[in-house]
């Protein structure tokens, strides 16, 4: 009810708490983390939580951060839709699944200069900071959910080590299971 009500923080909140309830490598906590995808980019547009991560981002150094680029291979493009969501994140090579770092932009803004860092984490016990090599994502999600489906475009880097720059991830892979 959180999350209808517009309330992204408490959502996030209780959905944190449930998740540290969940199996790891559970469908419950699979759907728990699309839930917090959600919330998490749903705040992000709000005007408080946009003050509140430039406020952070001074707080945040280099050292944990990874920038680059992420581009759609044009032999992809006819296959999505300016509108289509692309989420963009970084994850722990091996564990649990759940991404340390996201964000979220439209096809149309390909390509597109990011920067991930501790403000975006899913949850505050798992920091891009805490890792050093990690996995860099992108994908383009037809349903507009952070959950791998069947027909979303995808690319990936791996490994890169936190404090990186000029990462390119070029989505140049169709999901086909």
């Amino acid at each position: 009810y959180a999350m209808n009500r517009g309330e992204f923080s408490r959502a996030t909140e209780l959905w944190n708490r449930l998740l540290s309830t969940l199996p790891a490598d559970s469908e419950g906590a699979r759907e728990v983390t699309s839930m917090l995808y959600e919330a998490k980019a749903a705040s992000a547009g709000s005007p408080s939580r946009t003050a509140s991560a430039a406020n952070q981002v001074t707080a945040v150094t280099l050292d944990g951060a990874i920038s680059g680029t992420v581009e759609l291979n044009a032999s992809l493009r006819e296959k999505a839709s300016p509108e289509d969501t692309v989420f963009i994140f970084a994850r722990a090579i091996e564990g649990l699944k759940m991404p340390l770092a996201v964000m979220r932009i439209r096809v149309k803004d390909l390509p597109k200069n990011f920067n991930l860092d501790d403000t975006q984490a899913m949850t505050p016990a798992l920091k891009l900071s805490a890792f050093d090599q990690v996995a860099v994502s992108a994908r383009v999600s037809k349903s507009g959910t952070p959950t791998p489906q069947v027909g979303d475009l995808q690319g990936a880097v791996s490994p890169v080590k936190v404090g990186t720059s000029g990462v390119l991830v070029q989505i140049d892979q169709l999901l086909t299971r």
